[in-house]
């Protein structure tokens, strides 16, 4: 099993669901179509860099704790796909985990207190999905951009300048837009995760975050 100080936590029997907000079941990115709506967190790990540690090393062995081993990905995926137990797993890195795996720059912080990565296992159960909330208000205030104009452009020179000297092929640029709100996000953010053409749609919570994914992208995948 992980070890050290990063946080563990197993649900049992239970839907993914933001803690503290009203209970949906919620599909996670890239669940098989014929599992939606009856997946339940059976494990969960989170890093952040205060908890020091390879996150790429520790991802790796907490998955293989439970079944689902990363070490050689030319080895073809199981063509059974057991009804009755782990379905498979929901991996968030963010933009500063994914620098510090590389040995770049971090840059800004992020505005909301997310761990820099997040680690879900899934399995599956027979419980009918929760019913729909009924609908509730919502508000949210003004959005603020975690960079001026001036920096934006300074960090897409920078970028232009790096590819010009063959540095790097390609860069995602990250900035970050913060707002108050308050309400149950997790409606709209279902609604996202099932967008036509989301490849990797879904949502993947903690306790109180929710992150919404539409990616229409699939950089790797292994077949049988």
């Amino acid at each position: 099993m992980v070890r050290g100080k990063s946080a563990e936590r197993m649900s049992m029997n239970r839907p993914d669901v933001v803690e503290a907000l009203p209970r949906m079941v919620v599909d996670p990115p890239a669940a098989p179509a014929r599992c939606r709506g009856r997946l339940v967190e059976r494990a969960r790990w989170e890093w952040r860099p205060t908890d020091g540690g390879d996150p790429a090393a520790r991802t790796e062995e907490f998955l293989a704790a439970h079944g689902l081993h990363l070490h050689d990905l030319a080895r073809p995926a199981p063509r059974h796909h057991d009804p009755d137990g782990v379905c498979g797993a929901a991996l968030y890195v963010s933009a500063a985990a994914g620098a510090l795996l590389a040995r770049g720059a971090v840059g800004a912080a992020n505005p909301a207190d997310l761990p820099e990565v997040a680690v879900v296992v899934y399995g599956h159960t027979d419980a009918p999905p929760t019913g729909p909330a009924a609908p509730a208000g919502w508000w949210r205030g003004p959005w603020t951009e975690s960079w001026t104009r001036r920096q934006h452009a300074d960090a897409v020179d920078a970028v232009r300048e790096a590819i010009g000297h063959g540095e790097v092929y390609q860069v995602n640029l990250v900035g970050h837009a913060a707002a108050p709100y308050t309400g149950d996000p997790l409606p709209a953010l279902a609604r996202l995760g099932r967008l036509p053409g989301a490849r990797y749609g879904g949502v993947l919570t903690g306790a109180g975050w929710a992150i919404g994914c539409a990616s229409p992208e699939t950089l790797i995948e292994v077949r049988g």
